[in-house]
């Protein structure tokens, strides 16, 4: 088992396979056998996403087992702040894989216990998203998106390049802040020419200067992901760098926007449980309960997350599964985002852009 998360196209073009058909159950830990009672709060991301976890996760949960899930906001800093003051007021952990890397560096995650799990064949899960500290649960990918209405398909952008020519493809566009997450210096390096296996590590110089080369066609540095879906509904910008399940769920609302996935982000969200937690053995059922492909398909019907396991992939409308980020077609015009890379790398690529923002204002 390895200490980290790590993924790579290769594991995760398997995971989008066809798998035969199998008999799914929620998987249980074998840490009980009775009937629990009692709470755990989960760290949560807010908004539809905890609406549809609400649904396929939390409730179905607390009806198996009896444990009631309360969904708790948290940003990072809590997260860090809870461990540092030995105060474990949230059990289980919904965060990115760069989040997993940072926790598990500073001591505030409890190992995963795969060996307890029942009713799941853990091989079935990609193998690059079981690591010792946290297990990933869904792929999402930062894409190129673009206001048909604005744009007709016949000038629309098919790439970074495109977007970066701001002569041939014309109109305001919108790139993410650092508030974000994270910078889009991987997209402005490849509408530089960096092949997309040569982009690690990052020359952070080179795609700052990218991004200042259409400085003057940028309307706006994003920070939200809801302010990303409004600013290309709205046309305020009619291109830029958006988060799939956004642009999707704003498809789905109506608002005419189209996804490009070449040069697409695939990044890992993942399931950790807080260091000193007073509720290990329930947190440690719950994460082996949502893991299931049931689980994971029903999650996948009601927002566009890749899951990590791949029998969820039988449970799937083809319409449906054609749209996520780890389906073969789309993951083999993507690149796989470094969350190691940007772990390390972050508070000085934080630094460097609040001084490049001095500059180009």
């Amino acid at each position: 088992m390895s200490n980290q998360i790590s993924l790579s196209r290769r594991s995760i073009l398997k995971i989008g396979a066809a798998a035969g058909a199998v008999a799914l159950s929620s998987p249980y830990l074998a840490l009980s056998r009775a009937r629990a009672t009692g709470a755990i709060t989960v760290r949560t991301l807010g908004g539809a996403y905890e609406e549809a976890a609400r649904k396929v996760y939390f409730e179905p949960f607390t009806a198996a087992t009896g444990i009631e899930v309360q969904a708790v906001p948290a940003n990072f800093s809590k997260l860090l702040a809870m461990h540092r003051s030995g105060t474990a007021e949230i059990d289980v952990i919904d965060i990115g894989e760069p989040g997993v890397i940072q926790l598990r560096d500073e001591g505030a995650l409890e190992k995963i216990e795969y060996d307890a799990w029942e009713g799941l064949d853990l091989s079935k899960v990609d193998k690059e998203a079981v690591g010792e500290f946290g297990v990933g649960h869904t792929y999402y990918s930062t894409v190129l998106a673009y206001n048909s209405d604005a744009i007709a398909p016949e000038n629309a952008p098919k790439n970074w390049q495109d977007f970066w020519n701001v002569a041939d493809f014309r109109g305001p566009r919108m790139l993410a802040d650092i508030a974000s997450g994270d910078l889009d210096l991987e997209q402005a390096l490849i509408a530089d020419g960096v092949p997309l296996d040569q982009l690690y590590p990052l020359d952070v110089e080179r795609g700052l200067a990218a991004i200042a080369r259409i400085r003057s066609s940028i309307r706006k540095f994003w920070d939200t992901g809801a302010l990303s879906a409004q600013m290309l509904a709205d046309q305020e910008a009619v291109m830029g760098s958006i988060w799939n399940t956004r642009a999707q769920a704003a498809i789905d609302g109506g608002a005419p926007l189209k996804i490009v996935w070449d040069g697409g982000a695939l990044r890992m969200q993942c399931w950790a449980i807080a260091q000193g937690t007073k509720n290990l053995e329930a947190a440690q059922k719950f994460v082996a309960f949502v893991m299931a492909g049931d689980r994971q398909a029903a999650l996948a019907e009601l927002i566009p997350n890749g899951p990590t396991n791949k029998l969820a992939f039988d449970l799937l409308p083809a319409e449906r599964a054609k749209i996520l980020p780890n389906n073969p077609e789309i993951v083999s015009r993507c690149f796989v985002q470094s969350a190691q890379w940007w772990s390390d790398n972050r508070a000085q690529v934080a630094s460097e852009w609040s001084k490049w923002l001095l500059v180009n204002r």
